[in-house]
Parts: structure tokens; sequence; C-alpha cells
């Protein structure tokens, strides 16, 4: 079950890369992760426009939230990981860090 919280968090920090990073144009996204006796840290980076930090940090207000256009990948990845960190800067990229801790692996 871990396996498959930390693949479906990962996948959803490479879509939004695709969709919003390089705004339909090829671009370069990365994947690294480091892997210890204690944590699983998995970072997805690109180059691209950057996105809103506050994007990051969608506040639910109801059920219909789940549905609306942006804010669900970064909902979903806080939900399946113990830790996620983003950081993004207009025109400097994005990086998506998220951690796992071993007891939960």
């Amino acid at each position: 079950a871990d396996a498959f919280r930390v693949a479906t968090a990962v996948a959803e920090a490479i879509q939004n890369a695709e969709r919003h990073a390089y705004d339909g144009e090829a671009g370069l996204i990365e994947v690294r992760y480091l892997r210890t006796p204690g944590d699983l840290v998995v970072e997805v980076s690109d180059a691209g426009r950057g996105c809103d930090p506050a994007a990051a940090d969608p506040v639910l207000a109801g059920p219909t939230d789940l549905y609306r256009e942006s804010g669900r990948g970064f909902l979903m990845m806080r939900g399946l990981m113990d830790a996620v960190e983003v950081q993004s800067a207009a025109g400097r990229g994005t990086t998506v860090r998220m951690e796992k801790g071993r007891e939960s692996c």
C-alpha cells in the first residue's frame, strides 16, 4: 500500500510538471530519489515557468473542491506522503520534495 502511495504521489508531481511547467512546449523534468535506512526522499523538478506558491497549499472548503482545476495534485501528494515541500519561482521552475518515513514504507 505504501509503495502505491509513493508511486501515486510521484506520478502526480510529474503530471503537474507536464501540464504546467512548459505551457505545452518540450522541457526537462528531473526525478531524483534518495533512500536511506530511515527515509525515502523524492524530488521532481522542472525549469519551467514556476507556479503560484498558494496553489501548493489548497484549502478544502467542501467536497466539490476535489473537482476544481488546480490544487488537487498537491492535495493528493500531501495526503499520500509524510512531508511535501514546494519551492517555485516565476521563470525558474518548481521543485517538489516529498518524504516517506521508513516506518510507513
